[in-house]
């Protein structure tokens, strides 16, 4: 189904895509398993009981994982008013030092320690659940071709998402790689898309956007003066975007349909 579209102006000397949910996906069947308090639930995290026992002996796997969910929905506010990223490293510390507050248990490692050893296993387990649709490569050499292409990506573990670009062989299409833990700013900043923009040689309104999240990506990037192009639901409000395409395999008569084939 071609994409429909509201018309544009500035013919585009540049495409920058979103990562997540917008070139590949997660599938959660890939996702291990873990146990707790008797039931089987996916999780990122395998052994999450002994590595936590290392922090603290008396820390309750669920009462952590309840910490965690609650701590990320502040962490995304916080984030979404601040422009800034937040590493993952740091959602879990605080996610440890919350979920352990009053605790008199012996620490048998250091908080640092388990920390980092949380966040690896996370990103392992979220990495491997990571998939590339085929179509992905013919459709980013064709494009390329015609545009500059970028990556701009809000995820806060800059090396698990450079090793999935080159693991899924993403990265060789990609002119600029713009990752938020790198720089330290995120969507729908204006600051990370002008990066964005600099780093590959073009002013913001020579450039589209192309992204799943109507407020990073769309909002964000038309308040930053890029032309955004929404991954959505064509019978949704898409708010600044020229274009709502369902699959970016419906981006070449979208561009098309605009006058930028």
């Amino acid at each position: 189904m071609a994409g429909s579209s509201k018309g544009a102006n500035t013919t585009p000397r540049a495409i920058i895509f979103d990562l997540f949910q917008t070139l590949v996906f997660f599938d959660g069947s890939k996702l291990p398993r873990i146990e707790i308090g008797g039931k089987q639930r996916p999780s990122t995290i395998e052994n999450l009981e002994g590595r936590l026992a290392e922090y603290d002996p008396e820390l309750d796997p669920l009462h952590f994982l309840k910490t965690i969910e609650a701590l990320s929905r502040e962490i995304s506010a916080e984030k979404r008013a601040s422009g800034r990223e937040i590493s993952s490293g740091e959602r879990f510390r605080r996610a440890l030092q919350r979920a352990t507050q009053g605790s008199g248990s012996a620490r048998s490692a250091s908080l640092e320690a388990v920390a980092d050893g949380l966040v690896a296993a996370h990103m392992r387990s979220l990495s491997g659940a990571v998939y590339c649709p085929q179509d992905r490569h013919p459709l980013l050499e064709s494009l390329q071709q015609r545009f500059r292409l970028g990556l701009l990506s809000n995820f806060d573990h800059g090396p698990t998402a450079h090793a999935v670009l080159e693991r899924l062989e993403l990265d060789r299409w990609f002119d600029v790689r713009v990752v938020s833990d790198d720089v330290g700013y995120c969507k729908p900043s204006a600051e990370i898309f002008a990066l964005s923009c600099e780093r590959m040689g073009v002013a913001p309104h020579e450039a589209l956007f192309v992204g799943d999240s109507l407020c990073a990506d769309v909002e964000g990037a038309a308040a930053a003066g890029l032309t955004p192009i929404w991954v959505g639901k064509k019978d949704e409000d898409s708010g600044p975007a020229v274009a709502v395409i369902e699959d970016v395999t419906e981006l070449p008569s979208v561009l098309q349909s605009l006058g930028f084939a």
